[in-house]
């Protein structure tokens, strides 16, 4: 309060104004200030029985001046009214009164009564002394010296320092901060200087400067200091959580745009180029579904930590959301792109330490080139996005370069991901899952559960799309369950038969947490004899943890599940990995035998599998392409078994 009416009551006193009206603005003062229901001068009278009100605001209403009420030094106040003495040659002689009706005097309240009640002490004690030019200078200083912001009086001609208030004094820092406000308002001439940095304090100041007219009526300049650390402090840690991802410390999206932005601009003016690189991890969702959320966080910190420990990318790095990083890389070190980008790849070709944990995690990188394949901060974002995609579509685990040729493609692909997301969302309206009959020796099986997708906008979008952009956005435990529950239920109509059913499982699915107990639940929902099913795993999956891999294949075939594993001869197997997962039936993918090698090498290839399939007592499945399409050995291809 008194910080913001030290300038008027220096003003009453210059002016020579008597002491009830510099007693009813400083009451005027505190009300605004800490919203008391009144506050009351009240002065006692000569013969010592009563108290005269001769000054006080009732928030905001004017007060009964001269009304009186009787006095009595030992009276119970309450808790909700407060008497604070004022002492005039060492007696009390006035009283300063705050009352609340309805609610207690609060610390702050309290206190700020008591500054109000030593600047009254001090005018009241010094008005006789008026006419004295040195009480006048005491007076002044008195009362400022009350006041907690910094204040210093300045010659209007050469700055000579005429006064220094207490906590100026005190303060290297505010006389520092007053010292930079100073040059900043002989140069620009604004009274206001905001936002002060001292620097070896670390404090925030905001100073401002008034002419006004001194005790020897030459006209000043008075310099007020405001301590505005806080709230600048504030206003930083919001602009920090505007701008930056709360995990990983990065900028956040919102920042990478604007940034962006202010870059192609900046690009188009001096016509330099930039590079801008779109980063997303492969199979992260692995992570979080098989070890845990916190090491899915860990593991994007780390990252953050690596990619930003690259001296000519560690002010421009991005999370995007979710496990997707941008990267910009300035025209200043475009020249440098080549090295950028091997120093990533080889950071990720090490495995990354989660909790003690050694985890090998790859990413897909799509880079563009800026301004020549956009100049719009969306436009590139998408380009460079799309590249990365089709890095990750091509096997993962690499980068590729945004290619014009592309754009078709590219709105296709986005087209598809909307779709997809939105199908879904809505309890996955337009999929359809069918089953087709395999057959061996005798014994038949409903195999590959095969997923469909089809709407106006896409068309018909068949199972491996399906499976590969759902791996891309997220989605694949959605739909793995999906494609388990429609097995469930194939399996439960097929009951009475002698016909299992094949379902394919991902390894989100395998490695999520109570994986099994979803499962088995699954299959005593619908009451099935857990023998009658197949759970197929792809060789092209790679399993992140394979250790928890195998072990939940063992639980699942002790459950009474059969473990196949399709599309053999696409990945790394090898027919001692088929023991260890314990598969029971092995389909080979066709072009293992046919596309590079001729009829010759099929043939070996085929002998040798079937040889060591009826020595492990493994089922083999050799798919062929005939006129009904992939298929091993199938009667009534063409029939379908639909959910």
């Amino acid at each position: 309060m008194l910080e913001t009416s030290a300038q008027t009551i220096i003003k009453h006193i210059v002016d020579g104004d008597d002491f009830i009206t510099i007693a009813n603005s400083v009451c005027d003062e505190y009300i605004a200030e800490y919203g008391t229901d009144s506050v009351e001068l009240l002065q006692i009278s000569p013969e010592g029985d009563k108290l005269t009100l001769i000054a006080g605001n009732a928030n905001g209403s004017d007060v009964d001046i001269g009304s009186e009420i009787d006095y009595d030094p030992d009276r119970d106040t309450g808790e909700n009214e407060i008497y604070v003495p004022i002492f005039i040659r060492n007696q009390v002689a006035m009283y300063l009164h705050i009352a609340n009706k309805d609610r207690g005097i609060s610390s702050g309240q309290q206190a700020g009564l008591t500054k109000v009640a030593l600047v009254l002490q001090n005018v009241a004690s010094k008005k006789n002394f008026e006419d004295s030019l040195e009480n006048s200078y005491k007076l002044l200083g008195d009362i400022l010296d009350e006041v907690p912001s910094g204040i210093i009086v300045l010659d209007n001609v050469n700055k000579d320092v005429l006064f220094m208030n207490k906590t100026a004094a005190r303060s290297e820092a505010v006389q520092r901060a007053i010292g930079a406000g100073l040059s900043r308002y002989v140069e620009n001439k604004e009274s206001v200087q905001e936002g002060i940095y001292e620097e070896e304090s670390g404090f925030w100041y905001d100073v401002t400067f008034s002419n006004i007219s001194w005790m020897d009526s030459r006209t000043v300049l008075m310099a007020t200091t405001v301590d505005v650390t806080q709230k600048v402090k504030n206003q930083q840690r919001i602009e920090y959580q505007a701008n930056n991802d709360y995990l990983t410390g990065l900028f956040n999206r919102l920042k990478c745009e604007s940034d962006l932005k202010h870059i192609l601009e900046e690009s188009a003016e001096n016509n330099e180029r930039g590079i801008l690189i779109y980063l997303d991890l492969d199979d992260f969702k692995q992570v979080n579904d098989g070890l845990g959320h916190q090491y899915g966080d860990v593991l994007l910190q780390e990252i953050a930590n690596g990619i930003t420990s690259i001296p000519q990318i560690s002010n421009s790095c991005y999370r995007m959301g979710g496990d997707e990083f941008v990267i910009i890389v300035k025209p200043q070190v475009f020249s440098e792109v080549t090295g950028i980008v091997e120093q990533i790849c080889t950071m990720f070709n090490s495995p990354w330490n989660l909790l003690g944990v050694d985890y090998v995690c790859t990413m897909s990188m799509g880079l563009a080139i800026y301004p020549d394949n956009a100049t719009h901060a969306h436009e590139l974002l998408k380009k460079a996005d799309f590249a990365m995609y089709e890095a990750k579509k091509g096997g993962k685990n690499r980068y590729l370069w945004y290619s014009e040729t592309q754009s078709e493609v590219d709105n296709n692909k986005h087209l598809l991901e909307e779709t997809l997301k939105q199908a879904v969302d809505n309890d996955f309206e337009g999929f359809e899952i069918n089953f087709y009959p395999v057959m061996w020796k005798g014994e038949t099986a409903i195999v590959d559960g095969r997923l469909s997708y089809c709407d106006d906008r896409v068309g018909l979008v068949d199972n491996n799309e399906i499976i590969e952009m759902a791996e891309y956005l997220g989605i694949m435990s959605e739909i793995g369950r999906r494609i388990l529950y429609a097995g469930m239920e194939m399996a439960h109509k097929l009951a009475d038969s002698n016909l299992k059913v094949m379902i394919p499982i991902s390894s989100v699915q395998i490695l999520a947490s109570r994986s099994v107990d979803t499962i088995v639940a699954s299959y005593r929902k619908w009451e099935i004899d857990p023998s009658k099913m197949i759970l197929a795993v792809s060789e092209t999956i790679e399993f992140r943890d394979y250790n928890k891999a195998v072990a939940v294949m063992e639980i699942l075939r002790a459950h009474g599940f059969a473990i196949a594993l399709t599309d053999f001869g696409t990945g790394q197997m090898t027919m001692s990995k088929i023991i260890e997962y314990g598969a029971k039936y092995v389909a080979v993918d066709s072009d293992y035998m046919r596309n590079k090698h001729g009829e010759k090498y099929e043939k070996t290839v085929v002998e040798a599998l079937i040889a060591y399939a009826e020595q492990s007592d493994i089922k083999l499945i050799l798919e062929k392409n005939t006129e009904h399409g992939n298929t091993c050995y199938v009667e009534n291809r063409d029939e379908t078994y639909t959910v």
